[in-house]
């Protein structure tokens, strides 16, 4: 890259911690060095198909529901991807099990015109960021451009091929708004996974204990069926998906140590189906059943 790219994109850059670019240019709240108050209003996560390292189609939307880290770079870049990329690495370290369960990834190429999905995963696997729950996303030009523009950042190819661009991260929230936005060469990697554990919210945190109830839950309602036979296995898992998606948590331990209350779960048939459904969300107490 020429001296003049260099401090173009260096320029570029430091435009973020002036709120120049990124999904905000009024942006000057500092938290922490290189963290900054989020000022979008935009869905960030928009209806937009992408294609990930592995060929597999990747709506945005789709994303949501869970904080998403996100940012932008690409596979030949001789500056600062690579760094960003080591970033995003160590913080997908300090996540441990919580990426690709209950926090994502994101790194979106901003050379669509070379990166395909082999090319994203050749990138991802010699930086050891080849991890569940990371994703490197590419796309047509147009797409890509569209995606940028969402977070007020483009894209400028160089004579020598080279691409300026903004070192720019974001974290979304669940809903597809930012929450934070970082200069990811400077920020420390402990400050972004603090607030990604604020962006998750306790029920988030909690949600694969509730997931582990719902499958011992299972357990017992098919040991119902075996013996009552008034279930079959399509109508355990229909009631096994409704009961997740009341996120219970007490509820199913304190029906397990009431056998008698218990039985309300498999026994019965279909017809009692919403009464069950009531005792494990807390609308019905155990004593009531």
């Amino acid at each position: 890259m020429s001296v003049k790219s260099s401090l173009v994109m260096l320029t570029i850059a430091a435009g973020l911690a002036t709120g120049l670019v990124a999904c905000s240019r009024r942006s000057t709240e500092v938290i922490e060095p290189g963290s900054y108050a989020a000022a979008n209003s935009s869905d960030c996560l928009p209806a937009i198909t992408l294609v990930d390292q592995h060929g597999h189609d990747v709506t945005l939307a789709s994303l949501k529901g869970r904080p998403v880290l996100i940012d932008f770079i690409y596979t030949t870049c001789p500056g600062p991807c690579p760094l960003m990329t080591a970033r995003m690495a160590v913080v997908a370290k300090l996540l441990g099990p919580k990426l690709g369960r209950q926090v994502t990834l994101v790194s979106i190429t901003i050379d669509p015109e070379h990166d395909q999905p082999a090319q994203l995963e050749k990138y991802a696997s010699e930086r050891g960021a080849d991890e569940a729950g990371w994703l490197f996303l590419t796309g047509t030009p147009a797409q890509i451009d569209r995606v940028l523009a969402l977070y007020h950042l483009e894209r400028m190819r160089n004579p020598d091929g080279t691409v300026n661009h903004a070192a720019a991260s974001f974290l979304l929230g669940p809903d597809g708004h930012q929450v934070r936005q970082y200069q990811p060469l400077e920020v420390k990697a402990s400050t972004v996974v603090a607030d990604i554990e604020r962006a998750l919210g306790p029920e988030l945190v909690d949600a694969p204990n509730r997931a582990a109830g719902a499958s011992a839950l299972l357990g017992q309602v098919a040991a119902g069926m075996a013996d009552h036979h008034h279930w079959d296995i399509r109508a355990a898992q229909d009631f096994l998906d409704r009961a997740a998606e009341q996120q219970m948590t007490q509820r199913t331990a304190a029906v397990r140590t009431h056998h008698d209350h218990a039985g309300v779960l498999f026994l019965g048939g279909p017809e009692n189906f919403q009464r069950r459904l009531a005792l494990l969300s807390g609308e019905l107490e155990v004593g009531e059943a």
